[in-house]
């Protein structure tokens, strides 16, 4: 949740206003705020759910907040803390341009498999060089269709053909927005989820 935390703060000046941690954003010249400025990327693997009063203290300014940040979300089908559903919700409301959804099915210690074995390595090293490190390799191999590109590398949940609205969804594997690093041109994958990467479900 930090992390998402972070490229709210970053993206929106009213994320977190009229909570507690409002003053401590703005404490000693706003330093904080200016650290969340400098961050190139996030990376949340099974992250709670933002719409929880719980985990996050400001759930209404979070739903439009991050807006330019590059996000990477990463979940497995065996999360019973966080289930996919949940991080999916989180995926569908960041507005980014660039961001990643990732539903793995390592069948390995669910919530705590990143500590444990972490088989989302390859993406959280090549998400971070591509948009923290601005590799443009990096980013060929997180959106290509080339025989080592990572869609091609992992054993990802098997998405049922399920009918319907996409935000509806609790089944999807593995969902990329973003664009070329050759072209410019921009990357929803796969095409038929496409309106995950371009429109916010409804609240």
């Amino acid at each position: 949740r930090a992390a998402l935390m972070v490229a709210a703060v970053r993206d929106s000046p009213t994320y977190l206003s009229g909570t507690v941690y409002a003053e401590l954003l703005e404490y000693s010249g706003g330093f904080l705020r200016e650290a969340a400025s400098r961050v190139g990327a996030v990376v949340g693997l099974h992250a709670d759910w933002m719409f929880n009063n719980n985990s996050n203290p400001d759930v209404e300014g979070f739903r439009h907040a991050i807006s330019h940040t590059p996000v990477l979300l990463g979940t497995s089908v065996d999360d019973f803390v966080v289930p996919p559903a949940q991080t999916w919700s989180n995926f569908l409301h960041v507005r980014s341009p660039v961001k990643i959804y990732i539903n793995m099915n390592e069948g390995y210690d669910g919530h705590r498999e990143p500590i444990l074995y972490g088989y989302e390595a390859p993406w959280v090293a090549m998400f971070a060089q591509a948009f923290a490190g601005r590799n443009h390799t990096a980013r060929g191999l997180l959106y290509g269709d080339c025989e080592a590109c990572l869609r091609h590398s992992a054993l990802f949940a098997h998405q049922q053909e399920q009918e319907g609205d996409v935000h509806n969804r609790s089944d999807v594997a593995v969902m990329l927005c973003g664009s070329s690093a050759a072209t410019g041109m921009s990357i929803a994958w796969p095409p038929e989820d496409a309106t995950a990467c371009e429109a916010m479900p409804p609240t």
